[in-house]
């Protein structure tokens, strides 16, 4: 049983692990992305993997900084942490997965990217620990036919059930 004073927190993380695991998010209601905003997605989201794996200082080489955010402070290997971003990547960004968690004091950013040949599946949680607030946003974004790609929030069933 979640203890409602975090709530929202483990909502949040277990609607990331469920992304991170394989599941698709059911989604409330579905906006259509055109090809432009889907392709314009597909980058971003490719690009933010391939600079987290140039962050991963784990093998001992340099980190490529392209912000000012600053250097890995966790060696480990497939984590990052960088000032108040904690982040975990495996894999590559035609079958891998991107993790990470933002605290940013009064509001906290759950992120789960999984990228798979044909689609890539993510889910953003925006969490309010303050008032046990959670919004969530998913966007899945189709490969082939980018026109076919959907955003929307989750449902509250999907979500509710663990």
């Amino acid at each position: 049983m979640i203890d409602s004073s975090n709530m929202a927190t483990q909502l949040a993380r277990s609607g990331a692990a469920r992304v991170r695991q394989g599941e698709i998010p059911e989604l409330k209601r579905t906006t259509n992305l055109d090809k432009f905003q889907a392709q314009q997605n597909l980058d971003y989201f490719e690009e933010g993997f391939r600079e987290l794996q140039a962050r991963d200082n784990a093998d001992g080489g340099v980190s490529i900084h392209m912000f000012q955010a600053g250097p890995d402070q966790d060696p480990t290997p497939g984590k990052i942490r960088v000032g108040n971003l904690d982040a975990e990547i495996e894999g590559t960004t035609s079958s891998g997965t991107r993790y990470s968690v933002e605290d940013r004091g009064d509001v906290q950013k759950y992120k789960s990217y999984r990228f798979e040949e044909t689609k890539v599946v993510v889910f953003e949680a925006t969490v309010k620990p303050e008032n046990n607030e959670v919004n969530t946003s998913v966007l899945i974004l189709d490969r082939q036919n980018p026109e076919k790609s959907v955003m929307g929030p989750t449902s509250s069933d999907w979500l509710l059930s663990l």
